[in-house]
């Protein structure tokens, strides 16, 4: 007997293959016509059947009709003046669709389209701390009421600011500086007709004791962002006797011209600061710590020197009695290091008291040496002695972030973001003094009007305090400097 077995290969799997769709060539209709044919019966299915047909209007004027928007061949009804784009979605039987637009220009020969009136609204006037506003295109107009499109673009004034809802009728300009703005306002039709204006908003200072000074240079210190470098640094300050410098995140060294208010280039750091680095000046050196580095300049020659590494993890500085007194943490240990310049040397001193981790602001005042911890304990440091005595505590409604400090005739300041509105909000940051006769903390009458949000740079040079840089609430580069004098 003879036995025969048939075997039959597993049919094999094809991929289906997504149709093609066709809305059909562009089209344009004379009034009195108002209708036109949409017609999507070239599409096609390379293996298979369309199951699905579906016309939408994407953009033009209001007035239309569909007849059949399910149809691949169908009409559209009541057109008027202007230009409509229609998408027609295709589905085959195995679920996989294609699109494609179609243009119907409809054109009426006895009344042709005519151009939109843009109004940006009236010119504003605003004062500091205020820097937001809002521009109002409501006021525009178009004979066919026909207007598909706003947009508002900034086209002079200040380097600071930002449109927010740009491509909406009405807009704000948020982050505001002392300043006049022209922000321009593009209306366009459906018939693809536009025109433009311009309003003026004049930001004016109002301040007792801020004055705004000369941006730093856009392409050194604006281009790159907290989150994406371009030149793996930080901008800051430094200031020497009475001399102001700026160093720029792609190096450059920068001097500030008092008398003229103005920057010019001098030269180059050494090297790239991965994180906001320590700045302090002795006996008219500038010192710069970071990168577990210290850089020595000498404004006289314009030379950087480099000096004895410190240890890691080196978090602010006092100057007093020409030494520089740095709060060192190590684990959860605040340690307290002293470097003195003229033998280039480190020494432990009175371990800090608790701080925690974090650490709100440090000053000088009167030759003895300020800490706030992150809770706002503050500690007073006598050199003499080498002791610590506590003081008023820092207290606020809320939490305060990101500060900056500094000192100034007979008292000490921290700016900080009070609960987050800095940074979330476009408030502006806030100032409180410590006066150290009296023992008391009390926020300042006045807020810091500048752009920054959070590691702004503090010094005070001659009885004024300059401040600026830093990052704004959307982490790009601020380059507003500013001075501040009671």
């Amino acid at each position: 007997m003879v036995i025969f077995i048939s075997c039959k290969k597993n049919d094999e799997i094809i991929p289906n293959i997504p149709p093609v769709a066709h809305a059909g060539t562009d089209q344009v209709i004379i009034m009195p016509a108002d209708s036109a044919i949409l017609d999507g019966t070239a599409s096609k299915d390379p293996d298979g059947s369309l199951v699905r047909f579906l016309w939408t209007k994407m953009s033009g004027p209001a007035p239309f009709t569909i007849s059949n928007a399910a149809g691949a061949r169908t009409v559209v009804k009541n057109l008027s003046v202007g230009t409509y784009q229609f998408d027609l979605k295709i589905t085959d039987n195995g679920s996989l669709y294609a699109e494609d637009t179609v243009q119907i220009i409809v054109f009426d020969p006895l009344h042709p389209n005519r151009p939109p009136v843009a109004n940006a609204g009236a010119d504003q006037t605003i004062a500091l701390p205020a820097n937001t506003v809002t521009v109002d295109g409501s006021g525009c107009s178009d004979p066919e009421m026909n207007i598909i499109s706003y947009s508002w673009n900034k086209i002079s004034g200040p380097f600071a600011y930002n449109i927010v809802h740009g491509n909406d009728m009405q807009a704000k300009a948020t982050n505001l500086v002392q300043g006049i703005y022209q922000f321009e306002l593009k209306v366009t039709d459906a018939g693809g007709l536009f025109s433009k204006d311009t309003v003026a908003i004049t930001v004016n200072s109002n301040l007792k004791f801020w004055t705004q000074l000369q941006y730093l240079p856009s392409d050194e210190f604006f281009f790159g962002d907290y989150l994406n470098w371009w030149f793996n640094g930080f901008n800051f300050l430094m200031g020497i006797d009475d001399k102001m410098f700026a160093i720029g995140h792609f190096g450059g060294v920068w001097q500030y011209n008092i008398q003229v208010n103005s920057w010019s280039r001098i030269g180059t750091f050494p090297e790239q600061m991965p994180s906001l680095p320590v700045v302090f000046v002795v006996n008219g050196m500038g010192y710069c710590i970071g990168n577990g580095h210290c850089w020595q300049y000498d404004p006289a020659t314009n030379q950087w020197l480099r000096k004895t590494d410190p240890p890691d993890y080196i978090h602010g500085s006092l100057v007093i009695n020409n030494k520089v007194y740095l709060r060192y943490l190590r684990g959860t240990n605040n340690q307290l290091l002293v470097y003195d310049p003229s033998s280039d040397s480190y020494i432990q001193k009175n371990n800090l008291p608790d701080l925690g981790s974090s650490l709100l602001g440090q000053f000088v005042v009167n030759g003895n040496g300020y800490y706030i911890g992150g809770t706002g304990q503050t500690w007073k440091y006598d050199p003499g002695s080498d002791s610590w005595q506590k003081k008023a505590s820092f207290s606020v409604q809320g939490s305060v972030y990101s500060t900056s400090s500094f000192s100034l005739n007979k008292y000490g300041y921290i700016i900080g973001d009070l609960n987050f509105t800095a940074y979330n909000d476009s408030k502006p940051m806030k100032v409180w003094r410590y006066d150290p006769s009296l023992d008391q903390w009390h926020q300042f009458e006045e807020d810091y009007p500048g752009y920054g949000a959070y590691y702004i740079n503090t010094v005070s040079l001659n009885g004024i305090a300059y401040v600026g840089l830093g990052y704004n609430n959307g982490d790009f580069n601020a380059i507003d400097f500013w001075s501040f004098k009671e």
